[in-house]
């Protein structure tokens, strides 16, 4: 596989969503890798000028959205129990 191979598949400046984003690549066996990632290790200031862009192959970027999609869709009534948790002790 040659860097040709991988398309972007997502710009951040959040190293905790890269983080996450990582795990569930890394947990499904999914290919990636993250531009900036080491610089900004160096730099620790760097990743609010460059970000961290998150490349897949690009046979996998249809899966990987679809992985993404249903985590944010498990994640959403979380936030919203959460919520509603926090308005009734008010």
């Amino acid at each position: 596989m040659s860097d040709d191979d991988f398309v972007q598949f997502k710009l951040t400046y959040d190293p905790a969503q890269i983080a996450v984003l990582k795990s569930v690549l890394e947990d499904q066996e999914i290919p990636y890798f993250v531009q900036g990632e080491n610089f900004a290790t160096l730099y620790p200031t760097t990743p609010f000028l460059s970000g961290f862009r998150l490349r897949v192959h690009k046979q996998n970027e249809a899966r990987v959205r679809e992985l993404l999609d249903k985590l944010v869709e498990e994640i959403e009534p979380l936030d919203e129990e959460a919520m509603d948790e926090d308005e009734g002790s008010a």
